[in-house]
């Protein structure tokens, strides 16, 4: 899993240009929600946006093949890795 969220940390700063912290990734509340979940309210300040602005910009971006789906959920982006990629 730790190789994965540094893929998507390495993903993040090539859309958006801003280095992002391990410590804005989070666990969802539910698993239904997503895998695990990052907190863009960091990130949003660093880009001077509102963070649901940033959060759209990226999700509509965002491709890696390990994520099956990346959804916008207010200022989180939340993932869904591929089942393969659980373990």
């Amino acid at each position: 899993m730790l190789k994965i969220k540094e893929k998507i940390v390495k993903k993040i700063k090539e859309i958006s240009g801003v280095e992002i912290s391990w410590q804005d990734f989070a666990d969802t509340p539910n698993i239904e929600q997503g895998d695990f979940a990052l907190r863009c309210f960091n990130l949003a300040k660093e880009k001077n946006q509102n963070p649901n602005q940033v959060v759209g910009e990226i999700a509509a971006e965002f491709q890696l093949a390990e994520v099956k789906e990346v959804r916008a959920a207010g200022p989180y982006l939340n993932f869904v890795l591929q089942p393969e990629h659980l373990a």
